[in-house]
């Protein structure tokens, strides 16, 4: 996959940057896994502070217009973003 960064966003009050890029280069549309493995390698970034909020993609095409948040670090990633339900309900079992 080829990564094209459209915008870029600094967002001081949240420690983070508001990424918009358009991924190229796939056949099918791609899992939020493989756009953050993507965007990792494009970007200088490491997985465990990026979070893939959006991905955009029309039926019939080869581009997808990606969302993603870069947090300054784990902890800021943490406070501003909300727990997935399934990872929530797997703590929840244990």
């Amino acid at each position: 996959m080829e990564v094209e960064v459209i915008e870029s966003k600094e967002n001081p009050l949240l420690q983070r940057r508001e990424i918009t890029a358009k991924i190229t280069g796939f056949a099918a549309t791609p899992s939020l896994k493989e756009v953050a493995d993507a965007l990792c390698k494009a970007l200088p970034a490491k997985a465990d502070v990026l979070s893939v909020a959006k991905i955009e993609h029309k039926t019939g095409r080869t581009t997808a217009v990606v969302t993603a948040k870069i947090y300054a670090s784990p902890e800021a990633k943490k406070g501003a973003e909300r727990e997935k339900k399934q990872k929530a309900k797997k703590e929840e079992t244990k």
